[in-house]
């Protein structure tokens, strides 16, 4: 249904008036609109439709902010507008569905290039759109920009979302191609990005890669030859070695399993994908690193025999030995090197890859 056909004339008028003098600059008073919007919603508990309607009310508005780079009043305008929904919610003791306005604010914060409020807000819209649907994963423009879900095409961010697909996508072909492996996108989505079991690892993997394409995207390489720099970098290791090694501990079922370390689970990984890496192997490269982690990472970098190793590990047991490396490192110490920023966009490769192959071997 149309929100003309919910939106009486009386709050359409005062609404879209409050949103032309947004337009012209002014700072019109929000409350002058409560009296209208506390009736429409009195009319319409629990009507999500009716909901939607309200807040794509003000959508135009808030695009032409958009195109006019006001970004400000842009944010401004859904703050205000859920300031006026939450006064009601909180009087009434009753939901409001508020998808839409998070989403649109959340969009808004990205472009502005503030990551962290960005993901928040739509994190935020998420919430909404399960509450009012009861699914997990409910087929809205939040969920689909939350799980890189490209396919939809019924989202206003799509472009962003596109952009960070074909990110993964291309990090994913190199996994592909380095390693004689099959994994697809489409697969990963299905096993990985759609997977409910996974809700906190999946979300948080797709924060951080967004995270790591604006680093590529933005930051000049020259400005991290630096301690803070490393220092940077390694944070955002950490975090993707965070998301492979819990991956792992979620198929490594067992019993205390929360208590096992992350060289237990490349050991359950290792035997699983019929790998010859074993926890002796992965306990005595352990030691190299903490005796001089440059030296060890260059040589897994450089595909040279480590000193503790009779052999010479395989490209894949290379990358997952670099996130069990990383992973200690940003665990217990607060060090730079300038091995980090000197080979950043590979290491990030291969971490990743250690999430691909534990993807395509035992889920």
């Amino acid at each position: 249904m149309s929100s003309i056909n919910y939106i009486g004339e009386v709050l359409r008028t005062r609404l879209s008036h409050y949103c032309e003098e947004v337009l012209y600059g002014s700072r019109p008073d929000i409350h002058v609109l409560r009296p209208e919007v506390f009736i429409y919603f009195d009319k319409h508990v629990r009507n999500s439709d009716a909901h939607n309607c309200f807040f794509e009310f003000a959508a135009p508005s808030w695009i032409k902010l958009i195109e006019a780079r006001r970004f400000y009043d842009a944010q401004k305008l859904w703050e205000e507008l859920l300031t006026l929904t939450r006064q009601w919610e909180s009087q009434r003791r009753s939901p409001v569905h508020k998808g839409t306005p998070f989403y649109f604010w959340a969009v808004t914060s990205i472009l502005t290039d503030d990551l962290d409020k960005g993901f928040l807000l739509m994190h935020q819209a998420l919430v909404e759109d399960q509450r009012t649907s009861g699914e997990k994963n409910p087929p809205t423009p939040a969920h689909s920009f939350v799980c890189l879900d490209a396919q939809n095409q019924r989202q206003f961010f799509k472009d962003y979302v596109d952009e960070a697909a074909r990110f993964l996508a291309d990090l994913m072909a190199k996994y592909r191609e380095k390693n004689g492996m099959s994994l697809c996108f489409d697969d990963f989505v299905a096993r990985f990005l759609q997977n409910t079991d996974l809700e906190e690892i999946r979300f948080y993997f797709v924060y951080v890669l967004c995270r790591t394409k604006r680093f590529f995207d933005t930051i000049v390489p020259s400005l991290t030859e630096n301690i803070i720099g490393s220092l940077m970098e390694t944070g955002i290791i950490f975090d993707l070695c965070l998301t492979v090694e819990n991956t792992i501990k979620i198929k490594n079922n067992i019993k205390y399993s929360r208590r096992l370390t992350f060289i237990k689970h490349l050991g359950f990984l290792a035997t699983q994908s019929k790998l010859s890496l074993s926890e002796n192997e992965l306990g005595e490269i352990n030691s190299e690193f903490n005796n001089d982690f440059e030296n060890a990472l260059n040589s897994l970098l450089t595909g040279q025999i480590l000193p503790s190793l009779n052999r010479r590990l395989n490209p894949i047991e290379e990358d997952l030995v670099i996130s069990y490396g990383f992973r200690n490192l940003g665990a217990h110490s607060l060090e730079s090197y300038n091995i980090i920023f000197e080979n950043f966009e590979e290491i990030i490769e291969r971490v990743i890859n250690s999430l691909f192959f534990t993807i395509e071997k035992v889920y």
